[in-house]
């Protein structure tokens, strides 16, 4: 199940036809943007989100562990993130092969991470090192 608005044209056309090329419209959803609200109510829906947007910490990916489902993120974004894990390299059958072995995390470890180091409490105890009083 794929969520998010498209930001590609071609590529989403490209995977629509891919996705029929393989017969796999019976297992592969296209949804389209969700507006916020409702995203509470999707991410609990699902274990695993695969994001792979490149060494940069992409919030869908935060908000996810929030509610608890695992992301599969490259080396990189999970190094950014705090994620423990990640695949080796970003090629098709690492990714796959990882998934495949994925152990879990619990929710409350996500969750802790993602408390830990992207909360607005995070954020203000990490400017306030670089704050100097009177500054």
């Amino acid at each position: 199940t794929l969520y998010g608005r498209v930001l590609e044209p071609d590529y989403f056309e490209e995977l629509k036809s891919l996705i029929a090329r393989l017969g796999l419209e019976s297992r592969v959803g296209l949804m389209g943007s969700v507006p916020m609200p409702e995203l509470r109510a999707i991410y609990p829906q699902y274990q695993i989100m695969v994001n792979m947007a490149p060494e940069t910490i992409d919030k869908t990916v935060v908000e996810g562990m929030l509610a608890g489902v695992q992301p599969v993120t490259t080396s990189g974004n999970a190094l950014a993130i705090g994620i423990p894990t990640s695949p080796k390299d970003d090629s098709p059958k690492t990714i796959a092969d990882y998934i495949l072995k994925l152990e879990l995390l619990p929710i409350q470890q996500l969750q802790k991470i993602a408390r830990d180091r992207h909360s607005l409490e995070s954020l203000i105890k990490k400017m306030g090192e670089y704050i100097t009083a009177g500054n």
